[in-house]
């Protein structure tokens, strides 16, 4: 796998030492960091994603671009992907909602803020975020599973 991302890194980092504050090849950096931090963690199904500093990479690439422009919401989103993963839930739910709150429809987020809520143990607001991600993606690829997660949450 590092064969396949390593020198993809290797050269948007010699763009990135050119052009620092480049938002583009920032977001094409922590975009390059989360791919490889979810297909690592695919492979590693055992280990905690908390253990794996691609997450943490990801959401520096994130940080530094959204210092530049903060308000594009897919690249709010995929921050706060990045955050939780790195096991910081409540920046992650901060991240989830200022995306959301500049596209209200974006469903991947609205997903994920049901995980994260999940995970910080709010469920109304879990649901909620689930319910929400139904209502605008209601046969969207993770539909079956925040009918779950909001079957188990209210189970709970």
């Amino acid at each position: 796998m590092q064969a396949k991302y390593a020198p993809q890194v290797a050269a948007l980092e010699a763009s990135l030492t050119a052009s620092p504050k480049d938002y583009n090849l920032l977001v094409a950096q922590g975009n390059l960091y989360l791919d490889w931090a979810n297909a690592s963690q695919n492979v590693l199904q055992s280990t905690s994603p908390t253990s794996n500093p691609l997450w943490a990479k990801a959401s520096t690439y994130y940080a530094r671009a959204l210092a530049i422009q903060a308000t594009a919401a897919p690249v709010l989103g995929d921050y706060g992907i990045s955050l939780f993963f790195s096991g910081d839930t409540s920046a992650a739910i901060a991240a989830g909602e200022k995306s959301r709150v500049i596209d209200p429809k974006l469903d991947v987020n609205l997903f994920m803020l049901g995980q994260y809520y999940g995970a910080s143990g709010d469920k109304a607001k879990a649901i909620e975020a689930f319910q929400a991600y139904l209502k605008v993606s209601p046969n969207g690829q993770m539909a079956t599973q925040a009918q779950q997660n909001i079957t188990q949450l209210n189970t709970q």
